[in-house]
């Protein structure tokens, strides 16, 4: 793994362990995915299915900006619903930590549609880190500080 690889998986690793720490079941969602998160981070599966994705598209891959413009839209799509869904249910730090771990799968799936105007920001070197990995480290630890706050109380 390389630097920005290692920043997500310990973000999002810390973020699942305040998830499950806070010892509230209405944590585990946001732990399930903060966990996910952290394993994507290490593995990185949504490039082997960009690359697969590439394969199968062939030809059409040149032309391919209706095609992202539609999963864009899909991807927003799902993301109001995921907020309106955890807007509705939990209360305060249960419901910034679902707000947190839905907005880091609204990042990887923004990431594996590949707009190049996107991926150009978020793959600009920022030190020894990518900007997405930094974007990871926020969310991460915006979900572990959820957490905690959670646990204090």
């Amino acid at each position: 793994m390389d630097a920005t690889q290692w920043t997500g998986f310990m973000a999002f690793g810390t973020a699942t362990i305040a998830c499950l720490g806070a010892r509230q079941r209405d944590f585990l969602p946001a732990a399930a995915l903060n966990g996910l998160c952290a394993t994507e981070c290490a593995l990185g599966f949504r490039h082997k299915v960009h690359d697969a994705a590439v394969a199968l598209m062939g030809e059409v891959y040149h032309v391919r900006t209706p095609y992202q413009v539609a999963l864009t839209g899909l991807v927003l799509l799902a993301a109001t619903l995921f907020l309106v869904q955890a807007l509705r249910a939990g209360r305060g730090a249960t419901r910034l930590a679902a707000v947190i771990a839905g907005g880091a799968l609204m990042l990887f799936a923004v990431e594996a549609v590949s707009l190049h105007a996107i991926d150009s920001l978020l793959y600009h070197p920022v030190g020894p880190v990518l900007a997405i990995g930094w974007a990871w480290l926020l969310l991460g630890a915006g979900g572990a500080f959820a957490a905690v706050a959670a646990r204090r109380r």
